[in-house]
């Protein structure tokens, strides 16, 4: 992985908490929708929603189904055009009243986006925060790199949805979404 850019790396986490923070307060959807406000690009909605029901391996969730889906796409550059239009939003929304000194709870966990497997075990058992292309809510994002090998979205966990992250990292079979522990809160 590259070296991170720690300055732009605290400024994004901090603007990508408040945003999160603010969002949880007016909310009362589905594990699914509740992180997952920005829900436009060119005009076209991003996603929909569809009620999965339960069986004997996991309880009944809502599913993220991607309309314009970043990993079956030809454009390449899609994850990074979805990634930079949902941060001048939350930036545009704070509207430069990001606030130093506050603290957050919750946990960073990274997605390895180019080494996803569509089998939908970490989204039922995340209950739908995690999505079937193992990728956390848009309004979570907040720091991308690459190396040569994959490109690593970085994304805020709040607190309330840090136990549905544990489940879909525990069940993931290649362990592309983990927890980042280098970084000292």
């Amino acid at each position: 992985m590259e070296i991170i850019d720690t300055e732009l790396f605290r400024k994004n986490l901090l603007a990508t908490q408040q945003y999160c923070d603010l969002r949880l307060k007016n909310t009362v959807e589905s594990v699914a929708h509740a992180l997952r406000t920005i829900n436009q690009y060119n005009e076209e909605a991003l996603f929909s929603y569809e009620l999965q029901p339960g069986n004997e391996y996991f309880e009944t969730f809502v599913s993220v189904k991607w309309n314009i889906n970043p990993i079956f796409s030809h454009d390449h550059s899609l994850y990074y055009k979805l990634f930079n239009s949902q941060l001048n939003y939350k930036k545009d929304f704070l509207n430069s009243t990001i606030i130093q000194d506050i603290d957050f709870n919750g946990r960073i966990l990274i997605s390895e986006i180019d080494m996803t497997v569509v089998d939908g075990a970490s989204e039922a058992m995340s209950k739908g925060l995690i999505d079937l292309n193992d990728c956390t809510p848009i309004d979570t994002w907040f720091y991308m790199s690459e190396d040569e090998q994959n490109r690593y979205l970085f994304s805020w966990i709040p607190e309330p949805f840090v136990y549905l992250a544990n489940e879909a990292v525990a069940v993931n079979c290649i362990d592309c979404i983990y927890w980042y522990e280098e970084y000292e809160f």
